[in-house]
């Protein structure tokens, strides 16, 4: 039983009622999802010819924010593909694989379905939105030359994310475990 519990702790989903509980699996949630975007950043940066960072937040030192200056968050994983003009915006996340019918719509909502909060996707997309609109502070930020650079958006996730499938939602999301030189290039 306990063994179960804490499993349902370091995945995000035991629903603690006392702030402190909260917090410890807050910083959990965190952690485990800065590890997983620093694997997903090595692993590509071991691939020749791209450029690779993780966790950007500013370029050309210019925070990533809505016009109205509220920040949109990081990117987990920035890479470019400087022999295709491509931008790549990352989104990493390690989630726990959906197993039954209500995991897999619950998976989808976080995911695509915006609600009180933005989905993990609307969130995204305006991180890539940003990125598009500043292509020549990311030019001048990673000393890339001028032509005409086109800006694209993957997900990385831990295990396959079966929502996308089963909704067609048509987004270009990669399992950790197909990584490969060719399958990030093909973004």
């Amino acid at each position: 039983m306990w063994r179960y519990t804490i499993d349902l702790m370091i995945e995000g989903k035991y629903k603690a009622r006392k702030p402190k509980l909260k917090k410890l699996i807050g910083k959990l949630g965190d952690k485990r999802g800065n590890d997983f975007n620093a694997v997903v950043a090595r692993k590509l940066s071991g691939f020749k010819g791209l450029i690779v960072q993780e966790k950007l937040a500013k370029v050309n030192g210019k925070k990533i924010a809505d016009p109205k200056g509220n920040v949109l968050g990081d990117i987990d994983v920035f890479y470019i593909i400087p022999d295709q003009f491509k931008l790549v915006v990352g989104e990493a996340k390690d989630f726990s694989f959906a197993k039954n019918p209500y995991e897999m719509d619950q998976e989808y909502k976080r995911i695509f379905v915006d609600g009180e909060k933005p989905c993990y996707m609307t969130k995204h997309k305006r991180r890539a939105a940003w990125i598009e609109e500043h292509l020549d502070d990311v030019k001048k930020h990673f000393n890339l030359p001028e032509g005409k650079w086109t800006v694209k958006t993957v997900m990385f996730v831990s295990e396959e994310i079966v929502s996308n499938a089963f909704y067609q939602q048509g987004e270009t999301i990669i399992v950790y475990s197909d990584i490969t030189e060719d399958v990030v290039k093909k973004v």
